[in-house]
């Protein structure tokens, strides 16, 4: 049986938001979002990511039309990429093995070809959504397939499988490697198979990297939706809110139990545990 070993917190660069567009109720005032990324280290699997964040290559990306309208709706300032601060901590980019992709929107996926070794994991509802989109509408969906490896489709292992236990309100999981170590949990709404992945560090305790199914934690505590606008941006409201709602119940109800959002400047960079 594996163990988790570590976990680590990046940021890969700013987003600055209204926040009253994120979290209603929110100031008119700019919340500076981070772009986080999770690094687990398993002790049979090896390195594990959450995401990668931000990456130099994205600016390249939105230089043609209409790409070049995707900086307008997701202004961002660009900070270290995920592959530059591994050696930080003792990590090449060949260790990492696996990369966990909650969905497919560029500042989650814009470093993926940074990790030539890793296996991608991911919802197939996430891809199949997406994969036809063309000129505006792939805009507004935020996709960009140049940002993936080329032997994308080789790589990718779909996650399709939740017969997993339960996680509060989640009705099921999927164990990605069978230890019970790291578990997908479905977080629809904000994207087309949007997942999150629970980290069981046994004594360490849990985290719940939750993508964005919320962007800032003060929405989770206080059950807050984004803004009416940002809805016309969104997958499925919906679906959004019941996952919100299914957050706010684990927040409340699970000490144990820490909800990590990709974007939420209240957390700390750095070792976790």
């Amino acid at each position: 049986m594996g163990t988790l070993q570590r976990a680590l917190l990046l940021s890969t660069g700013i987003s600055p938001h209204l926040e009253a567009l994120v979290m209603r109720g929110g100031r008119l005032g700019v919340a500076e979002m981070p772009a986080h990324v999770g690094v687990l280290v398993h002790s049979e699997q090896g390195v594990v990511l959450f995401d990668t964040g931000f990456a130099p290559r994205l600016r390249r990306a939105v230089r043609p039309f209409p790409d070049l309208l995707y900086p307008v709706l997701v202004p961002w300032r660009d900070g270290r990429s995920a592959v530059s601060q591994l050696p930080d901590y003792g990590i090449c980019a060949r260790e990492v093995r696996h990369v966990f992709v909650s969905h497919l929107h560029p500042d989650h996926v814009a470093g993926l070809r940074d990790f030539p070794n890793a296996t991608f994991h991911l919802s197939p509802e996430a891809w199949l959504a997406l994969r036809d989109a063309r000129g505006l509408a792939r805009v507004v969906a935020a996709w960009m397939p140049q940002l993936l490896p080329e032997d994308f489709g080789a790589r990718v292992r779909w996650i399709d499988r939740f017969t997993g236990p339960a996680l509060g309100a989640f009705p099921a999981t999927c164990d990605l490697f069978g230890d019970g170590t790291l578990r997908a949990v479905p977080l629809p709404g904000h994207a087309p198979g949007q997942l999150g992945l629970l980290a069981d560090g046994g004594d360490k305790g849990r985290l719940l990297f939750a993508a964005d199914a919320a962007w800032l934690s003060r929405a989770v505590r206080e059950r807050r939706s984004p803004s009416r606008l940002s809805d016309r941006l969104t997958w499925s409201p919906a679906a959004r809110d019941l996952t919100l709602e299914r957050l706010n119940k684990l927040w409340w109800e699970d000490a144990d139990t820490r909800i990590l959002l990709t974007h939420c400047p209240e957390h700390r960079v750095g070792e976790l545990w």
